[in-house]
């Protein structure tokens, strides 16, 4: 499959998928303590930039709630600047901004894919959250985010990690099986993994491990300022959030596992912070 008519497939089950996900889910205080986590590393991590009187990118960052939040570290002359492939979220976010924000700082939207970026702007600061998973060229994608960040310009990226705790279980079960478990137990909207199976396509396209990470950041002139590791994911999620007593066994391991740096190796997400050479 040539590169364009693949990325119209990849458009198309984006969009059917985001409007799944929009109408159903499963809600799940395991995945929300996890997600909280990492989260909260991110904001630690975010609070050591000066984020005042800066240009900083979103990208892939949908309505704009993330870059929102942030709105009382930016300055009026701060610039933040919100890319997604979605026109809707993007008109959604410029709403927003429009009726909440308007005046704290500047704030304008781009629709682009990260595959094809080609601003002329050049960026204090880019967020790339959970995005380098999706990508099915990520070296291009990395090229031109260096290309869009002023020299030692920052990135701040949070990605899955492939080895987290809960993959290295799965890796134990016959492929057949993990579907059908993963239909009845996983906490995602059921309709996805039916699409992803019709589609031919997956979610995540290809998740990394911490020295896959290394190579590929050093690969397109980035050098690794920091990194966070999240916390330890629970087993099955779905089960720890029916039985109230699994869920507090769990977590109770989990936390000593966190505590005895097992989450270096088992952790949920990488969180990395790294600066344009």
């Amino acid at each position: 499959m040539e590169k364009n008519e693949l990325k119209k497939k990849i458009g198309t089950f984006y969009k059917e998928l985001s409007l799944m996900r929009e109408k159903s889910g499963r809600p799940s205080r395991s995945m929300d303590m996890i997600i909280a986590d990492s989260n909260n590393r991110m904001k630690r991590m975010i609070s050591i930039l000066n984020l005042r009187d800066i240009s900083l990118a979103d990208i892939g960052g949908a309505y704009g709630s993330f870059v929102f939040n942030l709105s009382d570290s930016l300055s009026k002359t701060s610039e933040a600047t919100l890319i997604d492939i979605s026109s809707v979220y993007l008109q959604m976010a410029k709403k927003s901004y429009n009726s909440k924000f308007k005046g704290k700082f500047k704030f304008k939207i781009v629709l682009s894919d990260v595959d094809d970026l080609k601003i002329k702007e050049k960026f204090d600061v880019i967020f790339f959250r959970s995005i380098l998973e999706h990508l099915y060229f990520p070296q291009t994608s990395l090229k031109n985010l260096n290309n869009a960040l002023k020299p030692n310009g920052l990135i701040l990226i949070i990605t899955p990690n492939r080895n987290r705790f809960n993959e290295l279980i799965k890796q134990m079960i016959p492929e057949a099986l993990k579907f059908k478990l993963k239909l009845k137990f996983g906490t995602d909207v059921p309709d996805v993994l039916m699409l992803e199976k019709k589609m031919g396509l997956k979610e995540h396209i290809h998740e990394y491990s911490l020295t896959e990470l290394k190579q590929i950041l050093k690969g397109n002139n980035f050098e690794i300022i920091k990194i966070e590791y999240s916390t330890i994911p629970f087993i099955v999620p779905s089960l720890c959030d029916k039985y109230p007593v699994l869920f507090s066994i769990q977590k109770s391991i989990i936390a000593v596992m966190n505590f005895i740096g097992l989450n270096r190796f088992l952790c949920f997400d990488f969180i990395i912070l790294a600066r344009k050479k």
